[in-house]
């Protein structure tokens, strides 16, 4: 089976230390990982190290209906990159790189055939828009 990719980037006006720590962070997670459909992350559990687990919890505001997202970390290399597998065993990539005092953000997830990549590739940039606009309404400290 031919395994084809989806990359979404983005260009955040803060520091890449900053970038890393929103990101990682599950109460900042909570707040910032929301999909095109309107669920939310109502839970998350990120232990952000090689062959650590990731577990959030969604759930959409009105009809109350639950899904999760997990898989393990299987590169970590702080602030520039984390590689992992979901439990399905789809790979994603994310880079980030610091330009000036601004972060680029590149995910780059795997896609198994028959999937749409037009709709997964929406739904990755909606939720990196969505991190993008929550990590630059946030003071500067």
């Amino acid at each position: 089976m031919e395994v084809k990719s989806i990359v979404a980037v983005t260009l955040i006006e803060r520091p890449v230390n900053v970038v890393w720590e929103y990101f990682i962070n599950p109460s900042d997670i909570q707040k910032w990982l929301i999909n095109a459909q309107g669920y939310c992350c109502i839970d998350a559990v990120n232990d952000v190290r090689e062959n650590g687990v990731y577990h959030f919890q969604m759930q959409h505001p009105q009809t109350q209906a639950l899904f999760e997202i997990k898989g393990t970390y299987v590169q970590v290399i702080p602030q520039q990159i984390l590689v992992a597998t979901t439990e399905q065993g789809k790979k994603i990539t994310t880079e980030f790189q610091q330009i000036d005092e601004n972060t680029i953000v590149r995910e780059t997830s795997a896609l198994q055939d028959g999937a749409s990549h037009s709709v997964l590739k929406e739904v990755r940039e909606y939720i990196l828009n969505s991190f993008k606009k929550y990590v630059e309404s946030q003071p500067i400290v």
